[in-house]
């Protein structure tokens, strides 16, 4: 190699010396990469290019992913995946045969998709007051994996709360009835997030009927007083309504009523 056997250090200059005709000149690097924009967490493969002067020229390339002033990675092809979404300087640094450095670097645009919330709920139509099982499994990440699933039943919570549950799936019961929201939050790899408002809706539970009589053992034209105090609705309702059917054809309304029977028998 001319180079070589000249041994000169004279930059972009032709000279003759000896009978040798010595044409000397800087190397340059360059490198490319693929893909050009990356996601977080995929693998990127660098190639180092000697654009002038002869790849021989070259004994090292080493490679910065971080600017941090430590080489990470040392060869001509070389492959890296970036934990975090950004702007990342890449530097490559080529060692030549006399001990020479020459620089190049490239900024990688390191994209992060929003991952997609979304989630199930069971029973579609719960009651109020009884559990509801919540799961997030149909939420996904298209360029990487969901790392946490926060839950706000009553879309509430202001940014900052804390979540009222976390997992995959959880557990709750509402204890009225009517539409309640449920938003779920969920963050990927990435430190991106997506979340999913849905309204569940609860349905109340029926009141329980009870009453009692006096006296215990009536006879035909007693006053018989039939008291409903007993009955409640529980899901926390209020009873706006008693009906009464005594059995012989005769019908009441309220909490507590009087009756007589003019024959006797079993109603």
């Amino acid at each position: 190699m001319l180079r070589r056997s000249c041994q000169l250090a004279f930059l972009l200059l032709g000279l003759i010396w000896g009978g040798c005709l010595v044409v000397l000149g800087q190397a340059t690097l360059d490198f490319t990469f693929d893909p050009t924009a990356p996601a977080v967490g995929e693998e990127v493969c660098f190639t180092a290019i000697v654009v002038t002067g002869e790849p021989a020229w070259f004994v090292l390339f080493e490679w910065d992913y971080d600017q941090n002033g430590t080489y990470d990675a040392t060869g001509r092809d070389v492959c890296h995946s970036f934990p975090t979404e950004g702007t990342k300087t890449v530097t490559l640094r080529g060692t030549d045969d006399r001990g020479g450095f020459h620089f190049v670097y490239h900024n990688v645009i390191v994209t992060n998709e929003q991952p997609t919330a979304e989630f199930t709920h069971e029973p579609t139509f719960p009651a109020a007051g009884s559990l509801v099982s919540f799961d997030g499994s149909p939420s996904f990440d298209a360029d990487g994996v969901i790392v946490s699933y926060e839950w706000d039943f009553g879309n509430d919570n202001d940014p900052g709360d804390p979540p009222d549950a976390t997992g995959l799936t959880v557990r709750r019961a509402f204890a009225t009835a009517g539409q309640h929201p449920v938003k779920l939050t969920v963050t990927d790899d990435g430190g991106a997030t997506g979340s999913v408002l849905h309204t569940v809706s609860v349905q109340p539970v029926s009141p329980i009927a009870c009453f009692e009589h006096d006296p215990l053992a009536p006879t035909v034209y007693d006053d018989i007083l039939f008291m409903g105090d007993c009955s409640n609705d529980p899901d926390g309702g209020a009873i706006v309504l008693y009906s009464w059917s005594f059995g012989d054809g005769q019908f009441g309304t309220g909490m507590r009523v009087t009756h007589q029977y003019a024959n006797g028998g079993v109603y």
